[in-house]
């Protein structure tokens, strides 16, 4: 596992590693498409896909969404995050004032 040439850039990504790999579930079920948590941990530091991969932790964040949010049907809270998405993605991070 080559992280980089250079030494010191190489200590800093693994790390890097060992911080990201200690908040994933620890699981290694290779749902995201890595084999194991540290694996893709290194995927991570490397830009080689991003956290969001993690479906066990997407899943966790869902049902705290959900629970935050239980007095809103499953269908307007779908809207919100869509709408929060598309945001994301033009780069807008500002919060809608019409709502």
């Amino acid at each position: 596992m080559l992280l980089s040439d250079d030494r010191n850039e190489a200590m800093r990504m693994m790390a890097e590693i060992e911080s990201i790999a200690s908040d994933l579930p620890g699981l290694d079920c290779g749902s995201c498409g890595a084999p194991t948590c540290m694996a893709f941990a290194e995927d991570i530091v490397k830009n080689e896909t991003n956290a969001d991969e993690c479906t066990v932790i997407m899943r966790e964040m869902f049902h705290e969404y959900l629970e935050r949010h239980k007095d809103t049907t499953l269908a307007d809270a779908f809207r919100e995050f869509r709408g929060r998405s598309a945001k994301e993605k033009d780069g807008s991070s500002e919060p809608d004032a019409s709502k």
